[in-house]
């Protein structure tokens, strides 16, 4: 079965038998077969990307590299993949340069990357839980902050391009109204 098939299968199913209010929670992130790949494939590309995180990492310290020195290195390789990834493979976004989309990737992972250390934080000072247990608690809540940030602002059309977007639309309307051309 094709891909395309499975997916509008999978999103039929979701129309069908879920109820109003869980639509309505997932309504950003699956509102089409489309959308439901693209979430699918950020969701594929990120467990690709840990696996290049944990792999990068264990050879780096077999090399004997520190282990804080490793970790950044092997940050920096994963999440450079997964953006490659994410840029050709997924959303497929070429409206913007690629620095352009690079640096609002790097300002997306930098809050995905605060946030995680808040809720690992409070997890184990404010609940006691494990390192393991928190760092499992990140990833419902960085998840979607993630995905919704690179879809709508790394490799959408991004924040100084919608603004100038509405601003164009309103002064069209305005001028609509006036008859008046600038």
């Amino acid at each position: 079965m094709k891909y395309d098939a499975v997916l509008t299968a999978v999103y039929a199913f979701y129309e069908r038998r879920l109820p109003e209010g869980v639509k309505t929670k997932f309504a950003p992130f699956v509102n089409s077969p489309h959308t439901l790949g693209l979430f699918l494939n950020y969701i594929w590309i990120g467990i690709v990307g840990e696996a290049i995180l944990f792999g990068a990492f264990a050879l780096l310290l077999a090399a004997g590299m520190e282990r804080i020195a490793a970790l950044a290195v092997s940050y920096a390789v994963a999440v450079s993949a997964q953006f490659v990834f994410n840029k050709y493979c997924n959303f497929r976004a070429f409206d913007r340069t690629f620095m352009q989309q690079a640096g609002t990737y790097v300002v997306i992972t930098g809050v995905v990357y605060l946030v995680s250390v808040a809720v690992l934080e409070m997890s184990a000072r404010l609940f006691r839980l494990s390192p393991i247990v928190g760092l499992l608690l990140t990833i419902p809540i960085c998840l979607p902050i993630g995905y919704l940030g690179n879809r709508y602002l790394t490799f959408g059309p991004g924040i100084l391009l919608r603004g100038l977007e509405r601003f164009e639309r309103m002064k069209q309307k305005r001028r609509s109204r006036t008859g008046k051309n600038d």
